[in-house]
């Protein structure tokens, strides 16, 4: 596999991060190198950067038809906002009881 688009990929994904939490470069770099973040990208970047679909997941004990803000806390690690991972089992932690999860397929073509 050609890694040439690593580097330039791995910086996307550090600017997005940054723009996204409005933070520096340096911080936003420093926040994903302490969380493994960096890690995670280098380690999968053959799998994360060339794949076409991805499943994430939504741990709730809470039933719901449609996703609203208004009703999450805005007090979460990241602000206001609807979370998701690619780690099921990390879904499940969070559904403390009576576990629901919700499958996204992102298409991302």
């Amino acid at each position: 596999m050609d890694n040439k688009y690593k580097i330039p990929y791995i910086n996307a994904c550090i600017r997005a991060f940054a723009k996204r939490f409005s933070l520096s470069g340096q911080s936003a770099f420093e926040y994903l190198y302490n969380f493994k973040g960096i890690h995670f990208l280098v380690e999968f970047y053959e799998i994360k950067h060339l794949q076409s679909t991805m499943i994430l997941y939504h741990g709730t004990n809470v039933d719901f038809d449609v996703i609203d803000l208004i009703k999450s806390n805005k007090y979460k690690d990241f602000g206001q906002g609807f979370y998701l991972t690619d780690i099921r089992s990390q879904a499940e932690e969070l559904a403390t009881k009576n576990p629901i999860f919700l499958a996204v397929i992102d298409s991302v073509k």
